[in-house]
């Protein structure tokens, strides 16, 4: 089975978006000095836990692989990142379920590892833009899920 649509939830592990941050080239952090880098991206994730919006991307159809099916790295990707996921598969169509129902559309739970081209996620090209969510997470067999 092919899933129609993914739907993934990001940079909501702090310290590993903290680590990301000091590692990655962001146009939004030139200039700063590590520790003023790490404690703006803290205040942020902060801010977003206390006023509860998540940040989400999504990912094709076409990315989904078995968990033990060869990974196909882009041509000329040069850092190749995994990070193991929590996957949520929703067992029914719906539109703004309430809260209290929304438990009932979960089918099953599964595990996922989201791959990423960690070297095309920001583009120096696009700097309004900065993020690249297909060239860098979409490639084909980069998010393998258990079955």
């Amino acid at each position: 089975m092919v899933p129609r649509q993914i739907f993934c939830s990001g940079a909501n592990y702090r310290k590993h978006v903290i680590e990301l941050t000091l590692k990655q080239p962001d146009p939004a952090h030139a200039g700063l000095a590590s520790a003023d880098r790490a404690e703006r991206v803290a205040k942020v994730m902060d801010e977003r836990a206390a006023t509860g919006k998540p940040f989400a991307f999504v990912k094709l159809p076409s990315a989904v692989t078995g968990l033990y099916d060869e990974i196909i790295l882009p041509q000329g990707a040069k850092e190749v990142d995994w990070e193991l996921e929590v996957a949520v598969v929703i067992g029914r169509a719906g539109r703004r379920i309430p809260a209290s129902e929304a438990m009932s559309s979960i089918a099953d739970y599964t595990i996922a590892n989201d791959i990423t081209a960690r070297d095309r996620v920001y583009r120096p090209d696009m700097k309004a833009i900065a993020t690249d969510w297909r060239a860098s997470k979409c490639s084909a067999t980069f998010l393998p899920l258990d079955p």
